[in-house]
């Protein structure tokens, strides 16, 4: 590659149904030997990672899955559900980061 740059980024297209952490393996099927080409060629890959954490309840998205069964969402009040909100085209919850348990989930 001759290219003037050093970094490419990704904007959110690149998920499968906006889920974090995955990849459409339908459109960007290439997208894993991409990644590996570029690096190959010292350029930098940034894949932009949304907070918003799209609810699949009982769609195998096991990132959704796992913070429910960890408790690492924000609650919408003390005791009370998580806080939904609309990121993008879905509804999604959102990690509460003050707590450790989510930084280490997260992670």
């Amino acid at each position: 590659m001759n290219l003037p740059l050093d970094t490419i980024w990704s904007d959110i297209d690149y998920m499968d149904a906006y889920k974090d952490f995955t990849f459409d393996e339908k459109n960007y099927k290439d997208l894993p030997q991409f990644v590996k080409d570029i690096h190959s060629e010292n350029y930098q890959y940034i894949p932009i990672v949304d907070a918003g954490i799209a609810q699949r309840e009982g769609q195998n998205y096991s990132v959704y899955e796992s913070g429910k069964e960890k408790d690492v969402f924000i609650k919408a009040y003390e005791g009370g559900p998580d806080f939904t909100g609309e990121v993008w085209p879905v509804d999604a919850v959102f990690p509460n980061f003050f707590k450790t348990e989510t930084n280490d989930w997260w992670k």
